[in-house]
């Protein structure tokens, strides 16, 4: 084998509003899995966002068949259209809200060699946002309207049978499966979730295909966050060393996670930008450790890009971002 082939990568998307976010991911995969490629989806950037993830190598436009005002459920599941033939390494797709807390590379690796040796095509951890994992049946119930999801699993009711997934986190070992994915997804399109629903369908058609990931391992999000231990050499989520958290869940009754605009500021230098933000104050200050380190590796690029403003920036002076308005009506307004 050409050892200069990666075996694996990592790839995300994210849009504007998770721009900051997406680097935190980014800084803790280039800490915790140091030279692993990754590639960035552009579910709507701003331009100036494009030039740097265009400087960093690491972007796949929108395809012209795909428009940013897309919802981001529809962008994502078209992943294989991203990709343009980028890489022919396995994939291992990580929602832009999650963060890596410790080196797993060992473990990482083990995975793709079952994946490989087991002819599996898709790694994925079962959906934790209530007490326990649940059925993809259990999931229909207390979820939202399904009627396309309903009328696909008609004639295959074994289905409903099947441990429900979480999006999140999944190694794809088989670009196949992505035009699955992306073709269950369309047909789904309107419905609640509808990408995670087109996932959980394919899996639940071919089942033998499947590698169940621990998610106290692999996705610690929803009620598994709560479960969470400190010790000296990491986090644990019950007896199991953690590797990825994911801020997404709201998980009822308390809230493990809160949406906030955050003001970032860095020599002078910042803006206003959406956050996730972990309750766990290790996670949090997981959080603000990779923004800090991400803020200080690319200060200069930022500034350059007009993604961070300088803060002495006078209310009525035209926007350093070239809109033509003032700078209190553009971006300034939130600072």
């Amino acid at each position: 084998m050409d050892k200069t082939i990666p075996r694996l990568s990592f790839i995300t998307g994210a849009n504007d509003k998770y721009f900051f976010l997406c680097n935190i991911l980014l800084q803790s995969l280039e800490e915790f899995f140091p030279g692993i490629p990754c590639f960035v989806m552009d579910f709507g950037f701003t331009e100036s966002q494009v030039k740097f993830f265009e400087r960093k190598n690491c972007l796949l436009k929108l395809p012209p068949h795909l428009k940013k005002t897309d919802h981001p459920y529809k962008l994502k599941s078209s992943l294989r259209t991203f990709l343009h033939e980028k890489t022919s390494a396995m994939l291992l797709w990580v929602d832009s809200d999650i963060i890596a807390v410790t080196a797993g590379t060992k473990q990482l690796f083990a995975i793709v060699d079952h994946l490989h040796d087991q002819r599996k095509t898709i790694a994925i951890a079962p959906d934790y946002g209530r007490p326990k994992a649940v059925t993809i049946g259990e999931h229909v119930e207390f979820g939202e309207p399904l009627p396309k999801f309903k009328l696909a699993v008609s004639n295959n009711p074994e289905i409903l049978e099947r441990i429900y997934f979480n999006s999140g986190l999944v190694f794809f070992s088989d670009h196949k499966v992505l035009e699955d994915w992306e073709a269950a997804s369309s047909s789904l399109e309107g419905d609640w979730l509808w990408e995670q629903y087109a996932l959980n369908l394919v899996c639940g058609r071919n089942p033998n295909e499947v590698m169940i990931l621990d998610p106290h391992i692999w996705n610690v999000q929803g009620s598994l966050l709560r479960k969470i231990s400190i010790h000296n050499d990491g986090m644990y989520c019950g007896e199991e060393k953690s590797i990825f958290a994911h801020a997404t869940s709201v998980d009822e009754p308390g809230h493990n996670t809160i949406a906030v605009n955050q003001s970032i500021s860095k020599n002078g230098y910042g803006c206003n930008t959406y956050m996730r933000l972990f309750q766990n104050s290790f996670l949090r200050m997981a959080q603000d450790r990779q923004l800090s380190n991400f803020l200080s590796a690319n200060f200069a690029l930022l500034k350059d890009l007009n993604i961070l403003f300088n803060l002495n920036t006078r209310r009525n002076d035209l926007c350093p971002c070239g809109s033509g308005n003032r700078f209190k009506h553009c971006h300034g307004a939130d600072l």
